[in-house]
């Protein structure tokens, strides 16, 4: 069985990759954060709050992952996924985007 998640698909790409995670509770923000630290300890990690702020963000900075929680108020996260892909133009060979 595997113990830990990371090794279930190639992830060698994120050993240095800016991943965004993107909750609006922040229990699960700061557990999500240092699951990736802890898999990915050289990735740079930045959070946001809320999907208008993950836009923000994507918009001013090249970003590699993003983590999206899928239950938020006002922007939930197949909305800011649809923005991500419609607004920004942003495909998936250019940005991933993993649902939480």
């Amino acid at each position: 069985a595997v113990t830990n998640w990371a090794e279930q698909v190639s992830t060698a790409w994120l050993a240095d990759a800016c991943i965004l995670v993107v909750d609006d509770h922040a229990v699960s923000l700061m557990v999500t954060l240092q699951m990736l630290r802890n898999a990915w300890p050289r990735a740079h990690l930045l959070s946001a709050n809320s999907g208008a702020m993950a836009i923000d963000m994507l918009r001013a900075q090249h970003i590699d992952l993003v983590v999206l929680d899928v239950l938020m108020p006002q922007m939930d996260g197949p909305s800011t996924c649809r923005m991500i892909r419609q607004d920004l133009g942003l495909t998936q060979d250019q940005l991933k985007v993993v649902g939480l």
